[in-house]
């Protein structure tokens, strides 16, 4: 169960995957979330805070990029004065910028890496020393496999496990887990990558599924 007298921190929480990482925690038991984005919350996910205000659940809302560490270190301060102790990341933020490998620029790079690894990345140095329960990091089954097109997404996610793997062997809490596509929602079902999985015969995981396997 997730700690009532404890806050946990969702970088790219207004998306799809981040409003139902949030809404986990929120069903085993936080009452205290930071939800993080590069952009404000869209009318879904303002009619979803809504439930979970009316429910008991303290929402503080950040219109930050997780790739700027003056932002984000700006924004911690205030955490930490105004909320209880953070307990748990899930960082779900991230980007796609799609070329064929010949075509791949350090520009694709850099819009791929920003939010996903260098904004893990700064979450790591900003929770160093902090007691978690868990920092879990949302990587994809295109680090694992590949995917055309996906070489600079790839090599993100593979960064991401390589820092869960770092982050463990100092004793640190980290699990990062390599998503397929999810149904509903998600970078993969937004830009039609899911389709391209299914002709290879890999199915998306519905909201449920995916929530139990999280669990």
């Amino acid at each position: 169960p997730a700690r009532k007298d404890r806050s946990y921190l969702v970088p790219g929480g207004f998306g799809f995957l981040g409003r139902a990482v949030a809404d986990w925690l929120v069903e085993r038991g936080a009452r205290h979330l930071i939800l993080v984005g590069r952009n404000g919350p869209d009318e879904a996910a303002e009619a979803q805070l809504e439930r979970w205000r009316r429910h008991g659940v303290a929402v503080e809302c950040a219109r930050v990029d997780v790739a700027d560490v003056d932002a984000l270190s700006a924004a911690a301060d205030r955490w930490r004065d105004a909320l209880p102790p953070l307990a748990g990341v899930v960082h779900c933020a991230g980007a796609l910028a799609d070329a064929p490998l010949a075509d791949t620029t350090e520009e694709h790079l850099a819009r791929t890496f920003a939010g996903k690894v260098t904004g893990a990345w700064h979450l790591h140095r900003l929770t160093e020393g902090t007691p978690l329960d868990l920092f879990v990091l949302f990587s994809s089954f295109a680090g694992v496999v590949g995917s055309p097109g996906q070489s600079a997404y790839a090599a993100a996610n593979t960064a991401l496990d390589a820092l869960a793997s770092y982050r463990r062997a100092r004793g640190e809490p980290a699990v990062s887990i390599a998503w397929g596509t999810w149904a509903g929602g998600g970078l993969g079902t937004s830009t039609g990558g899911a389709e391209r999985l299914i002709r290879l015969g890999v199915l998306p995981r519905g909201r449920a599924q995916g929530l139990d396997l999280l669990d």
